[in-house]
């Protein structure tokens, strides 16, 4: 087993920045032990657009920074929603995308779904997104199938007036039209 990455590890001069850095994406089930790299990468890329997945008890750094005006080009996220890790720094991002409002830069969000409780969840704030253009829900679970089809769904169809595209997927349960019908009331 190596130890784990710390700062010191990384140190480099500050003048470095990853310019052309648009993207960085690592697994859902990586070791913690990375995301201090990970996060030096983040505060090093000026014109990075999207992470995905931000997911884990100790992810609160990575929200926060993705946050700060630094990071103005951030369009897309993922996140993965489960009741078995603290949900608030999650929370608050959305909350910080709901209150710029119009301001925000934040078009997509690919959301997987594990053991949450949909109907208490930070997830319902996603609706109020304004301009969210995609978003993409995996479902895990199967119970977890019904919920996000009985509150999210129409959540969603009621809010993001922006919207352009809507991808929902289970793994292990098959869509029907009736799973999506919800849909049909969204303005766009």
């Amino acid at each position: 087993m190596f130890p784990p990455i710390t700062e010191r590890h990384i140190a480099t001069p500050p003048r470095v920045t990853f310019d052309r850095l648009r993207e960085i994406r690592y697994p859902v089930d990586i070791d913690e032990d990375y995301l201090p790299w990970i996060l030096w990468m983040i505060r090093h890329a000026p014109r990075l657009e999207s992470v995905e997945t931000v997911y884990g008890s100790r992810q609160s750094p990575v929200m926060d920074d993705l946050s700060l005006p630094y990071h103005e080009h951030f369009k897309r996220i993922g996140m993965f929603a489960d009741h078995t890790t603290t949900q608030w720094p999650e929370e608050q991002f959305i909350q910080h995308h709901m209150a710029i409002g119009i301001g925000s830069n934040l078009r997509e969000i690919s959301l997987r779904i594990g053991e949450h409780s949909v109907s208490e969840s930070w997830i319902l704030l996603i609706a109020q997104l304004v301009r969210l253009t995609h978003l993409e829900i995996l479902c895990y679970e199967h119970c977890e199938m019904d919920l996000v089809v009985s509150s999210f769904i129409p959540a969603i169809a009621a809010g993001c007036p922006a919207l352009e595209q809507f991808t929902f997927v289970s793994k292990h349960h098959r869509c029907h039209y009736d799973d999506i019908v919800g849909m049909s009331s969204h303005t766009d």
